[in-house]
């Protein structure tokens, strides 16, 4: 009998702060990667797993493309651009409610002599009225000709299942190449780092998201207890910034912790024992060996 299984890869790429994560989310139906509306906090090449009776298709969601100012930035911006390369379908995400920018110009003609097949989306709908989006469409017709254009909400999920209908045609046929429950292809050290990560991102202002990193140093089992120990690090470039994170009487770092360990309580159903400490290092985001420590691409 004929093989009419379907398998591919689809990179989502677009600017800081569009709704990329929000969409692989939703998409995957899954927390995958990890949302706050700091700009830049994907970091790594985030990949997510949807298995279809007749598909199976590895979501990509790219760091957001920006300016780089830190050799931190440098590697993101590496990521980003790598989402041109290299998968069966590219997936541009406008913000629709702002005019198109200088750097959306760029990825937008950057995409014009790419082979591969790509749609636009033109996400946050639901927050304008429909004859909003018709210049916008007009304007990149004029630029992408014969590109697919599909306005959505990627938070309220509008019109995301004749997109995901359109991503299962445009993807070649093949054999799956992931179990079928596997729905992320990150390390479970990657994903809880990012788990935290997050909380300090919305708990934290000012400069100091963007100067934290998340190490995992060792992960313990203890089957019998149903219990997972997990001990780490959370970097910061100055010493100023460990006692924001640390807090008053130790009110931040406790706050953090409470709130990663109900997050990962329900993700691995088990009791969870979280230790982590906050360490200075000078300029780590020029450190390169260190980027690379922290990082992690599937």
């Amino acid at each position: 009998m004929e093989n009419k299984k379907k398998f591919g890869y689809v990179s989502i790429i677009g600017v800081t702060n569009v709704g990329k994560t929000t969409l692989l989310n939703q998409l995957v139906k899954s927390k995958v990667g990890i949302i706050s509306p700091k700009p830049q906090t994907t970091r790594n090449r985030i990949a997510g797993i949807k298995t279809y009776e007749d598909a199976q298709i590895v979501f990509i969601d790219h760091p957001g493309y920006h300016i780089p100012k830190f050799n931190l930035n440098k590697e993101m911006q590496k990521k980003a651009l790598k989402g041109f390369k290299e998968v069966d379908l590219v997936i541009l995400v406008l913000d629709c409610t702002k005019k198109i920018g200088p750097l959306d110009m760029e990825m937008l003609n950057n995409l014009k002599n790419l082979k591969t097949k790509k749609f636009i989306l033109l996400n946050k709908i639901d927050l304008i009225k429909k004859e909003e989006i018709l210049p916008l469409i007009k304007e990149i017709s004029e630029i992408l000709k014969e590109t697919e254009i599909f306005p959505i909400s990627a938070l309220k999920g509008t019109n995301l299942d004749k997109l995901e209908e359109e991503i299962k045609k445009s993807m070649p046929l093949g054999e799956f190449m992931f179990d079928e429950n596997k729905w992320t292809t990150q390390s479970e050290k990657f994903y809880i780092s990012e788990i935290i990560r997050e909380k300090i991102l919305n708990l934290t202002k000012d400069e100091v998201p963007h100067s934290i990193a998340v190490e995992i140093e060792k992960i313990e089992e203890i089957k019998e207890r149903n219990l997972m120990k997990i001990f780490g690090f959370i970097w910061v470039e100055k010493d100023s910034q460990k006692p924001i994170i640390i807090g008053k009487n130790g009110s931040m770092i406790k706050e953090i912790g409470k709130r990663a360990r109900e997050e990962l309580e329900l993700l691995f159903g088990c009791k969870i024992y979280l230790e982590i400490y906050v360490k200075v290092k000078e300029k780590w985001r020029e450190n390169l060996n260190l980027i690379k420590q922290i990082s992690e691409d599937f």
